[in-house]
């Protein structure tokens, strides 16, 4: 149908005005211009537009301007005035650009205006369209047939009730549409209010819902053979919502839940990504939330939750913003007892994780290093290069879920997947040519069809790098070569060696021997124990070496040094040669810092390795037997590196064997070995980090050789051993300002054999100079073991052995460095068992001057020997120990002395060392001091402050010390041939130690003083005899006394035995005495007795 816009314009003018403002206008007429006046009241003007029959009226509002406060403009759906109100405008309301729908071929259009005098502008167009219309509450909209070029639909729903507020929804499901064809649909009555969906397929189709009552449909590109329909529905407001925005929120009010809801998320971007955060959930029993990638239930399913699956947190859900995202919430009969909101959440728009990789770089997961989105993809793609590439990957952290996986796919074939939570033991190395496109691909599928909840991982984070050359060799044994591998002028490569797995009682390692030719210089090997960069370090440079992995895999890198930039470089090659190595249940390989190891009988094959190798790049093993049990054709070795080719360190057999062993060391990079060798049929290596080259075919080599048997052995055990690293004893001379100790390693414990520790001191800045004194305190080396204090490359001082040798002085400038070293090498080359002593204990401390002097004279000044301001210095001065066959040396030195200066000042000591004897005692009266040393060496102390109270007087104080060797003889030394000075010669003192020097000095008529001297010790000698002869004659008369007194004490005793036999005599005879008159006196009585019986006996008769 052809359309007639009728353009209809109004200007109020009060003073002017033509009463015209009542009448009909047909849509088809021409424009028409209408004045109005009324100065009496105000305005009231009517326009009723009409249209033909079987079609709708559009308005739309080009200009409205109002000035009175009355002023008001009303649109009704029909001719009468009681008909639908379309829209009504008062003096702020702002219509322009809205568009006005009849629901019939009639509308009508009111103006009521104030008496003022102000111009009124009140311009419209209008036109009459076949389809679309005005449509109210609920319903159904179509198109078919249209010859518009453009169609309009306005959805109003209805208020009722003043605090009511209503929605619209708008479902369509049906059309034939094609690209040029569109359905638009928007936020209101006007094309400028938010555009919510712009609809060009039916795969597009998805809920629409307003935020207040109006929705404004508009359709373009239909023809006749085109069509959609769609249903509309009025809602409470709160159950349904559209987010258009880039980042927006939603809580469902629980009053507002009707049976269905639903929040659909259609940002207006065409690029990137939706993050959708669920806040919280809180369902019924009947009611079910599922979220879809997409605008409506046919997307792809996220997620479904229930009150049985819902959780207290939830991941994070993604979709892309071209597609949207909905949440659709069902509940299928109310249920008053849930109060609380159903779901709440918000979302966020990022930008796509997809681009193109650079030469290097890292990625990560989105989010990273939180949890990702779910439902999200990423790629990156390799840009297309001229020339063949390497895509190297590694991976630093990864922690996916079942469903999540990460792929690398070239030529659109997956060459890796990754999932889970195990980092990778092989990193990535895939060849990409000129015409291959490659690409890295992560997926966070949902995995389960959205049925439930996916729990999402932390993500990944991986490092990559597109490399010259490099690739994944997966092969028993083979070449990998500089000429054939490596092309020209390339700064990095990369490859991954892995050789086949072995059974299930066995485990293949990689054997490997390098071989490095020309210049050596301007790249490295680097060698990693394992697929990764990020397994143990195995080597590092550039020059031959052999090695063995603990697992079946190697990590090689050939990279340019970037500290080096020589031409040798260009002619540097290498062939890196691999083979298969399998390890059987008595083989083992170490990489932790301390590990050890048991060897049992009954698992003993072969070939049986230890393989310590590390971790870390330095420092040093300490390797110990514990104990072994070897039968009689069988040999123990322990080695520097790789067995029978490395240094041999000790031999044990069964006959010396030893209840302690000696500790054993070797640099972590040199490695250690102990083998066991069955002299009759095989050979058993312990290894730390094989140095051997073709050590596999060797071995091999020998163990067929070997004949025989061993079935007599029944010890259970045939070797324990253990080892732990400590850090490399070697260290710097550092000037700290006071005493600093150094020790042997394990001190006080035995040190461990083959030990080597320097400790250096470092360059002095500019012209500076300095001196090291060292003093070894104890000392137990044995068998050629040493301690060395070096000053220019050359020893200064060397022990070994338990003596104490003299102190030394070291010089330092600024191209002088002085050293200390301790080496405990193997002397006897490893053929039995070195016994270790207990090492040694020193001191050192930097000084302002001094030296450690050799020569047979010379002279030593203050004023030349010692720097400006200087407070301290030592010398030691040494003279040739003897001269010719039977010469003793010593020395012979004056001093002269300028100033008042005490002992301390200036301290002279017979020997090398602090403790020496001190030779002048009293310095402050002496200007000139003469000695003769006892030993060739004398010890020389300067200072000018002290301790305590000993500080020096006089800043003018100097000396000159002159000193020549002083040979003596044999016929003027002493027996045990010390040096016999003159002055010793019978001066009553054993100078000499054997009293050489005090021998046939009484007879000697030279010397009448001595000889006194001898009387008088003779004469003290007799009375001290004559004291003794006084003392033993006090003894024997005390005991004389005591003799003689034993007869008195004899006639003591009888006297007294006598004088008791008299006392018992005397008695006895009192006592017989006293019987007898008692004897009388019964005679008497008896006799009276008689008389008296007669004198009776006489009367009786």
């Amino acid at each position: 149908m052809f359309r007639l816009v009728c353009m209809v314009i109004i200007f109020v003018d009060i003073s002017a005005a033509v009463s015209t403002c009542n009448k009909t206008v047909n849509i088809n007429s021409l424009v028409t211009t209408i004045d109005l006046k009324d100065t009496v009241k105000p305005n009231v003007c009517t326009w009723t537009l009409e249209s033909p029959s079987s079609t709708t009226i559009v308005v739309k509002i080009i200009d409205i301007q109002l000035r009175g406060g009355l002023d008001r403009v009303i649109a009704l759906d029909g001719p009468a005035e009681n008909s639908s109100l379309i829209q009504q405008c008062g003096l702020n309301c702002n219509l322009k650009g809205s568009f006005l729908v009849s629901s019939e071929n009639q509308m009508l259009i009111q103006t009521y205006l104030d008496g003022n005098e102000d111009i009124r502008i009140f311009s419209v167009q209008a036109w009459a369209q076949d389809n679309g219309g005005r449509f109210y509450d609920k319903g159904y909209i179509t198109l078919k047939n249209s010859t518009d070029n453009s169609s309009y639909y306005q959805l109003h729903s209805t208020i009722k009730n003043p605090d009511e507020k209503q929605q619209v929804q708008l479902i369509l499901n049906d059309s034939l549409m094609y690209p040029a064809s569109s359905v638009k649909v928007y936020d209101g009555i006007s094309d400028q209010d938010p555009l919510l969906a712009n609809f060009r397929t039916k795969e597009q189709f998805v809920p629409i819902t307003s935020s207040q009552q109006d929705l404004l449909v508009v359709t373009e590109g239909f023809n006749e053979l085109l069509y959609f329909g769609g249903s509309f529905d009025s809602v409470k407001p709160g159950c349904h919502k559209l987010s258009s925005g880039s980042s927006g929120s939603f809580s469902l009010d629980r009053k507002n839940f009707m049976t269905e809801c639903d929040w659909l998320i259609n940002p207006t971007m065409s690029s990137g990504n939706i993050i959708l955060d669920l806040s919280s959930v809180d369902l019924c029993e009947n009611e079910t939330l599922v979220i879809y990638e997409g605008l409506s239930s046919f997307g792809q399913k996220l997620a479904t939750i229930t009150k049985k699956t819902q959780l207290s947190s939830y991941p994070l859900f993604s979709a892309t913003a071209a597609n949207g995202l909905s949440i659709f919430l069902d509940r299928p009969t109310s249920n008053s007892t849930c109060k609380t909101s159903p779901f709440s959440g918000s979302y966020w728009t990022v930008q796509g994780c997809s681009g193109d990789l650079q030469p290097s770089g890292m990625i990560t997961s989105p989010l990273y290093p939180s949890q990702y989105p779910l439902n999200y993809v990423c790629q990156w793609n390799v840009k297309p290069v001229d020339k063949t590439t390497s895509l190297y990957v590694t991976f630093n952290t990864l922690d996916m879920s079942g469903a999540t996986n990460i792929n690398v796919d070239v030529k659109s074939k997956h060459v890796a997947n990754y999932t889970g939570s195990a980092l990778p033991a092989s990193d990535l190395v895939t060849k990409i040519t000129s015409n291959t496109s490659a690409s890295i691909v992560f997926d966070s599928n949902t995995g389960n069809l959205g049925t439930g909840i996916e729990i999402p991982g932390q993500g990944f984070s991986l490092s990559y790098k597109i490399l010259e050359c490099g690739s994944q060799i997966n092969a028993g044994n083979g070449t990998l070569s500089s000429d054939t591998d490596v092309p020209a002028n390339v700064t990095e490569c990369i490859w991954v060696i892995t050789v086949p797995k072995a059974a299930s009682q066995f485990k293949n390692s990689v054997s490997l021997k390098l071989n490095i030719a020309g210049g050596r210089k301007g790249y490295k090997i680097e060698l990693r124990d394992g697929g990764s960069v990020r397994s143990s370090l195995l080597y590092s440079g550039l020059e031959s070496m052999s090695t063995v992995t603990t697992n079946n895999m190697v990590w090689v890198r050939y990279a340019q040094n970037s500290t080096e930039n020589d031409v040798a470089a260009v002619n540097t090659s290498f062939n890196l040669y691999f083979d298969t190595f399998t390890l059987t249940l008595c083989n083992k390989i170490s990489r932790l810092p301390y590990d050890e190891y048991i060897l049992h009988r009954k698992n003993f094959s072969a070939k049986c390795t230890w393989a310590i190798s590390p971790e870390q790049t330095s420092g040093n093993i300490i390797f110990e037997i514990r104990s072994t049990e070897l039968c009689d054709n069988e040999t123990l070795y322990v080695y520097e590196g790789g067995p029978l080719t490395g240094r041999k360190l000790g031999t044990v057999t069964k006959t010396t064997q030893l209840s302690r062993y000696p500790k054993f060391s070797a640099s972590v990079k040199k490695g250690l070995s102990l083998s066991r060798k069955l002299n009759s049929i095989m050979d058993m290596e312990v290894s730390s980090l094989l140095k051997v080259p073709k050590f596999m075919t060797e071995i091999d080599k020998h163990v067929h050789e070997k004949e025989g048997t061993s079935s007599e052995c029944n010890s259970t055990v045939v070797v324990q051993g253990s080892y732990w690293t400590v850090p490399d004893c070697s260290a710097d001379l550092v000037n700290t300002g006071t005493i600093t100790n150094l020790t042997s390693p394990l001190y006080p414990d035995r040190y461990p054999l083959n030990s080597l520790c320097t400790w250096t001191t470092k360059p002095l800045p500019g012209n500076k100079t300095a001196s090291v004194y060292v003093t070894v305190n104890k000392v137990d080396l044995r068998d050629g073991n040493n301690v060395k204090v070096m000053n220019k490359g050359k020893p200064l001082s060397y022990y070994t052995g338990s003596e104490l040798l003299p102190d030394t002085v070291a010089r330092v400038t600024d191209n002088t460095t002085a050293s200390i070293v301790f080496d405990s090498s193997i002397m006897n080359n490893g053929t039995g068992l070195q016994t270790p002593g207990y090492g040694f204990s020193l001191s050192y401390r930097f000084l302002e001057c001094g030296a450690s002097l050799s020569a047979e004279n010379g002279t030593l000044s203050s004023l030349t020997d010692i720097p400006t301001n200087a407070t301290e210095c030592i010398w030691v001065i040494t003279v040739p120990p003897t001269t010719g066959k039977t010469g003793v040396n010593i020395i012979s030195f004056k001093v002269d002395i300028k100033g008042v200066a005490k002992w301390q000042n200036l301290e002279l000591r017979d020997g090398g060392r602090a403790t020496s004897p001190l030779l002048n005692h009293d310095l402050s009266m002496t200007k000139s001091l003469s000695f003769l040393t006892r030993y060739n060496v004398l010890w020389i102390h300067y200072r000018i402050k002290t301790t305590g109270d000993d500080i020096m007087s006089d800043t003018k104080f100097s000396f000159k010390l002159s000193f020549k060797t002083y040979s003596c003889d044999i016929k003027h030394q002493c027996r045990n041939g010390v040096c016999l000075h003159p002055d010793w010669k019978c001066n009553g003192v054993d100078d000499c130690d054997d009293n050489t020097d005090e021998a046939d000095c009484i007879t000697s008529s030279k010397d009448k003083g001595a000889i006194l001297r001898y009387l008088l010790a003779i004469l003290r000698y007799l009375l001290a005899i004559l004291r003794y002869m006084l003392d033993i004659l006090r003894y024997v008369l005390a005991i004389l006394r005591y003799v003689l007194a034993i007869p008195r004490y004899l006639l003591a005793i009888l006297r007294y035995l006598l004088a008791i036999l008299d006392m018992f005599v005397s008695h006895t005879q009192v006592f017989l005495s006293h019987t007898q008159v008692f004897l009388l006196h019964t005679q008497v009585c008896v006799s009276h007795t008689q008389i008296f019986f007669w004198k009776s006996y006489c009367q009786i008769c």
